[in-house]
C-alpha cells in the first residue's frame, strides 16, 4: 500500500495550486498548503481556513532565513503544531506544502514531519501527501527514510486518480 506521496513539480510550477484544486473534491484532508497571495507566502491550515503571513519583513523579530528568502519562525511553529494537531486526528489524507531546503536542513517544518512520517509507518489511516521540489525528491527519500515499496512521486495531473 502507497502511504507517501511525494507531489513534485519545479519551482513555481503550480503544485500548491493543484492542490487547492484537488482538495475541494476531498473530504476529510487536513495540513498545511502554502500558497502565494498577492506576492506574499501564507501558511493556510486546511481544515479551518485560517492563513500566516509566512513572509517576514525587517519588523519581524525572529526571522529564518535560507537564500534570498525570509521567514517568519512563529508562523512555522504555528503550522508545526497545526500539523500535529491533524495528524493526531486521523484524517484520511494529510497534506505537508511543502519540504524545501529548510526541512532539510532541519529547520522550518522539522522535526514535525519527520515525527509524523515515522508514526506513518505504525498507523492505516492516513496517507500522507509531501510537496516536494523536482531537484530535492532524492534527498526527501533519505532524510525521511521513505520506503520505496510505499512511496510513490506523482505530478499535479496524477492528483485527481488518487480519489
Amino acid at each position: 500500500m502507497i502511504k507517501f506521496y511525494l507531489l513534485s513539480g519545479t519551482v513555481r510550477s503550480g503544485k500548491t495550486t493543484s492542490l487547492q484544486e484537488w482538495l475541494k473534491s476531498v473530504s476529510g484532508a487536513a495540513g498545511i498548503l502554502a500558497p502565494v497571495v498577492r506576492g506574499k507566502r501564507y501558511v493556510l491550515d486546511i481544515l479551518s481556513g485560517r492563513k500566516r503571513l509566512l513572509d517576514a519583513d525587517q519588523s519581524t523579530a525572529r526571522i529564518l532565513s535560507i537564500g534570498p528568502h525570509r521567514f517568519d519562525k512563529k508562523t512555522f511553529l504555528w503550522a508545526r503544531n497545526v500539523l500535529f494537531t491533524a495528524w493526531e486526528e486521523k484524517p484520511p489524507w494529510l497534506v505537508i506544502d511543502e519540504i524545501g531546503p529548510l526541512e532539510l536542513s532541519g529547520q522550518g517544518l522539522e522535526p514535525i514531519i519527520r515525527t509524523i512520517v515515522a508514526q506513518a509507518y505504525r498507523q492505516e489511516h492516513t496517507r500522507l501527501i509531501l510537496v516536494v521540489r523536482k531537484s530535492l525528491i532524492r534527498q526527501v527519500y533519505t532524510y525521511f527514510k521513505l520506503p520505496e515499496d510505499q512511496t510513490k512521486v506523482i505530478r499535479m495531473d496524477d492528483l485527481p486518480t488518487l480519489l
